[in-house]
């Protein structure tokens, strides 16, 4: 099967790709649960970057196909680990080393703080019981149900969407 999310796919900050998905990549939104997160596929790849909602995850979990993983980063882990030179005032126009764009799957394993597949929104956290456990996060408008899973979990979710 052929994933729809490909590297690059939203564009950039200063040229933004509409896509299936309805995010724009430097999205500022108000009620957001994660803000300036990276945005990466199951190997690795950076789709975008930007805030995200709840009915963000919600609506990315409905359009996801069987074996796409939309795998979210925290900004410092898909932005600020990789500046080399703060040439600007605004993070998003520092000078990165080239495996910003594609740090690979390892990288988004170790690092990643939510997956979103077709049928679930996976919570990395490190106190989650081996098998994980559901949960309901309230935000300030509306509320997502997740599972919160521990880290080495992570490596297995993605295995199984790259073997597909």
């Amino acid at each position: 099967m052929t994933s729809r999310l490909i590297k690059g796919m939203f564009g950039t900050q200063r040229r933004r790709n509409e896509t299936f998905l309805k995010l724009k990549c430097g999205k500022i939104h108000a009620n957001r649960v994660r803000k300036d997160c990276g945005w990466y596929n199951k190997k690795g790849e950076k789709l975008g970057w930007g805030d995200l909602s709840p009915d963000d995850f919600l609506n990315i979990k409905r359009l996801l196909k069987p074996a796409e993983l939309f795998i979210v980063l925290s900004r410092s882990d898909s932005q600020d680990a990789f500046v080399t030179e703060h040439s600007s005032i605004m993070g998003s126009l520092s000078e990165v080393t080239p495996d910003i764009e594609a740090p690979g799957v390892e990288y988004v394993a170790e690092t990643c703080i939510y997956i979103i597949t077709n049928d679930t929104i996976y919570m990395v956290d490190s106190y989650a019981p081996d098998l994980g456990v559901d949960v309901c996060v309230k935000y300030r408008k509306g509320s997502i149900n997740v599972k919160k899973v521990p880290r080495q979990y992570v490596q297995r979710i993605i295995a199984e969407a790259n073997a597909i």
